[in-house]
């Protein structure tokens, strides 16, 4: 009778310790938390629980590194990985259309949605080249009195730099290619003068901030030394 009371105790015990957990993890699922849209320039807040974010983030991230996947199958050095990345994205990103609302929350909603406006195809395309495993990034470059914006997007090979615009389908290929003229009036150059340096050396791009480890680490950073900590970057 004793042995049977320890083991009825025991087990009463472990009933209690896995409902204390199940609890524990149900509550802090459900912990309400924020998730932003954009709609032509008025943001929008909603609450949602944590574990539907946590959730939809992990699909985001599955969907990215299979696509990614799926488009550089069969190739083999690193410029034919960009070059099938950036095939894709001219084809399967088209232009905004004209009267059509500006969506601005997850770079795979422009994916799903297959359009989107320029900053938004380089956000696609430097997502795709980070999750190839490649250092990537976007820059809206300005230069005074001109009023359209110069979007490029930068993405690491080796230690080269390639350099892109989508917007006009351009490829820098060779650096006289950055002396030509940009539909603006400015070569690319001259634009490339007026960037800050700074974002070549910076950590936690948005590109990168779509990856489970890298966001967990941007998380864990900006709990710590707040967003100068977490160096954040593209303008």
């Amino acid at each position: 009778m004793g042995y049977l009371r320890m083991r009825l105790t025991g087990f009463k015990k472990t009933i209690i310790l896995f409902l204390s957990i199940a609890i524990a993890v149900f509550a802090i699922a459900n912990i309400p938390v924020i998730t932003r849209q954009g709609v032509s320039g008025l943001v929008t807040e909603k609450k949602i629980p944590l574990y539907i974010k946590a959730c939809s983030f992990l699909d985001r991230d599955y969907q990215y590194r299979n696509l990614s996947r799926r488009i550089t199958k069969g190739t083999r050095s690193g410029k034919e990985k960009l070059a099938a990345i950036y095939a894709w994205t001219i084809t399967n990103i088209k232009e905004l259309p004209s009267g059509f609302d500006v969506i601005d929350d997850h770079i795979w909603s422009t994916v799903v949605r297959r359009y989107g406006t320029p900053d938004q195809k380089a956000e696609v395309f430097t997502a795709l080249c980070s999750y190839a495993g490649y250092e990537s990034f976007k820059a809206r470059l300005s230069i005074e009195g001109i009023t359209e914006r110069l979007i490029l997007s930068f993405v690491k090979v080796g230690e080269d730099w390639h350099i892109f615009d989508l917007r006009h389908n351009k490829y820098m290929a060779k650096e006289s290619d950055l002396e030509k003229v940009t539909p603006y009036g400015p070569t690319y150059n001259d634009y490339l003068e007026m960037m800050d340096k700074n974002l070549y050396k910076r950590r936690f791009r948005r590109a990168d901030k779509q990856k489970i480890l890298s966001r967990i680490a941007y998380e864990v950073r900006k709990i710590f030394k707040g967003n100068q900590g977490a160096y954040l970057t593209e303008e």
